[in-house]
């Protein structure tokens, strides 16, 4: 892949250039001379549109509506959270930059292209309020020079883009795709774009390749706003001329989570501060997620075997922040309730204490005194390593584990009103890990094999494999028959598996190290949803990569339909602006997102203000 140069990149500024015209000239052509608008068969020919439903769609002629729903599928433009489109809407510039960066992104994606990352520092003075994803893709097109702004400190970014700026944006986004656009001698002209108005060349260039056309009455109009529609024209004519050349790939697939197509939004709630410890917090964190149009609250109900629920299987936590008297379990259950969110309680199996817990009472009867590995040797449920190392993990291959989990979950499941019950960790901590002594007697017994085996032996770790797989049966038995959904936070560790499938998977850190084949799981009904946990780095190069890798592996699974998938997305590692991009590409991928956690959705910035900009557009990250 070619790395793109700071100057106008030829390819990419042609394509935004393109794409933008496309959107501002709606209407019939100009003149004989004026060639006709492009259709849209080559970018959208391919399509399932009619998956794609705005509920204002009706009041657009046929050609524009199409042409909406051509962008959404290519997850350049989407609606609002209320299903509606708004194409009447004048589009702002800082709108314009956000549908010329995706166009840029979907390039590198798709083709053979590589961006720069975005500067850090922002390029004018006045985009400093905006949404993280305008910054960021002002930024980038003032580095590829796509644009100058207004001046040389300002953008302008709520002013309305004219007709001949969109004209100018594609003719330089194409100049970085490949070669930008450019009017030729016979190139079509309009009365009131006159050679003396500047910038009349890109009006005739688009015009030239059918992305733009004139009024009825022959007029181009290059000072008139552009709106929402005719944006959408624009750029789906763009993407036609650069899929009819060969420099974009086109769609086949409209993907989830685009133009009103249902998903499943969820978010995690941990322990690890004061949010779920009392009812005026358990209150508020319910406001936040139903005003953010999520459907789920994945709430942590026992952080280390402690509960902070009644309880007569585990004991109650010694937590001081916990609100004297309550249940957070049933509260959460009664105010969720009111407010039509799920609730999955959530607890973290094999991990049996916390540093948090260092310095608290041992509440009796815990876990993590009686069977860790400060207990007699006799009575430890937990693990060992290979070089015999007692660890803080509990072994799954160990009977009174599974029977721990079970008789939790079967508890559980007896609370009215719940959802869902959610296991977190169930894995090995390493592949050097899961040497108890028990353990490995019952290897030995079950397989003939020597012990100690090596770690990386193929039949020991298949064996510890299906010892993870074991602890999820055991609670799939307890559930059966009852409306309580299982689901399970597996691990999505480095490189993924992209489109090569299982033998890819196999390859993987998850199936080597964790030893959880969690895509059997959701095959063979263990799971009712599983979320693989695919935190990473949007702005590391590998991270981002891994990313894509395992968006590509989740959303083939996905649509085998077995379980639904719903990958976590960690707003904690990211600036807002790419941790929505994250959520709306794995929504629009899986049809499910998860977002790690409530209290942090991201690494910077205000989590009230990214849950207000998730709910604007209904988690797509798409506007």
């Amino acid at each position: 892949m070619r790395a793109l140069p700071l100057q106008p990149a030829r390819s990419l500024a042609a394509l935004v250039a393109v794409a933008l015209l496309l959107a501002l000239l709606p209407g019939p052509t100009a003149s004989a001379d004026t060639p006709a608008p492009r259709d849209l068969t080559e970018a959208c020919g391919a399509l399932d549109l009619e998956r794609i439903a705005f509920l204002d769609l009706d009041a657009e002629p046929a050609a524009t509506a199409e042409a909406i729903r051509c962008v959404s599928a290519y997850e350049i433009a989407g609606g609002y959270a209320d299903g509606s489109f708004r194409g009447s809407r004048p589009v702002t510039r800082a709108e314009m930059a956000r549908f010329l960066d995706r166009v840029l992104r979907y390039a590198e994606a798709h083709g053979d292209l590589e961006l720069p990352p975005a500067p850090a520092e922002p390029s004018f003075t006045d985009t400093s309020g905006l949404a993280a994803e305008a910054q960021t893709a002002i930024a980038r097109l003032a580095a590829l020079e796509i644009t100058t702004g207004t001046s040389p400190e300002s953008f302008s970014p709520r002013a309305s883009v004219t007709r001949r700026d969109m004209a100018s944006f594609l003719v330089r986004l194409q100049g970085v795709l490949a070669e930008p656009y450019a009017a030729g001698a016979d190139a079509p002209s309009f009365p009131d774009v006159g050679e003396d108005l500047p910038r009349a060349d890109d009006v005739a260039a688009i015009a030239e390749v059918g992305i733009a056309a004139g009024h009825a009455d022959g007029t181009f109009r290059p000072f008139a706003a552009v709106t929402r529609a005719q944006m959408a024209l624009f750029l789906a004519r763009h993407l036609d001329e650069n899929v009819a050349a060969e420099r974009l790939p086109a769609r086949t697939v409209v993907p989830d989570g685009v133009g009103g197509v249902a998903g499943f939004r969820a978010a995690w709630v941990h322990l690890f501060d004061d949010t779920l410890k009392t009812r005026e917090g358990i209150e508020a964190l319910v406001a936040d997620l139903d005003a953010a149009g999520a459907d789920a609250v994945i709430a942590q109900v026992a952080r280390r075997h402690d509960a902070y629920y009644a309880s007569e299987v585990l004991p109650p936590t010694p937590d001081p922040g916990l609100e004297p008297g309550l249940d957070v379990l049933a509260t959460l259950l009664e105010v969720a309730g009111e407010a039509g969110l799920e609730v999955h309680a959530w607890i973290s199996v094999m991990p049996s204490t916390h540093r948090v817990y260092d310095d608290l009472p041992a509440p009796e009867g815990w876990l993590a005194a009686e069977h860790g590995r400060g207990a007699p040797v006799a009575d430890r449920w937990v693990t060992r390593t290979a070089d015999g190392q007692w660890s803080d993990y509990l072994d799954p291959a160990l009977p009174e584990v599974v029977e721990h989990v079970t008789a939790i979950v079967d508890e559980l499941a007896d609370r009215d009103g719940l959802d869902g019950i959610h296991l977190d960790y169930v894995r090995y901590e390493s592949a050097r890990h899961g040497y108890h002594p028990e353990a490995l007697r019952r290897f030995a017994a079950e397989t003939g094999r020597s012990i100690p085996p090596d770690p990386g032996d193929r039949a020991w770790s298949d064996w510890r494999r299906a010892q993870t797989a074991g602890v999820m049966t055991a609670a799939r038995e307890v559930l059966d028959g009852r409306d309580v959904a299982l689901s399970a936070a597996t691990i999505a560790w480095g490189q993924g598996p992209g489109s090569g499938g299982d033998a890819a998977f196999a390859q993987t850190r998850t199936y080597r190290d964790a030893l959880q084949d969690w895509p059997s799981w959701a095959r063979e009904g263990l799971v009712d949803l599983v979320l693989p946990m695919t935190y990473f780095r949007a702005h590391d190069a590998d991270q981002s990569r891994w990313f894509e890798q395992w968006l590509v592996y989740n959303r083939g699974l996905a649509a085998e339909g077995h379980a639904a998938v719903v990958p976590g997305v960690a707003g904690y590692l990211n600036a807002p602006a790419a941790g929505a991009d994250q959520v709306g590409r794995t929504l629009r991928g899986t049809g499910g997102v998860a977002v790690y956690s409530y209290q942090q959705p991201t690494a910077s910035g205000s989590a009230a203000a990214f849950w207000r900009d998730l709910a604007a557009t209904g988690w797509t990250g798409l506007r």
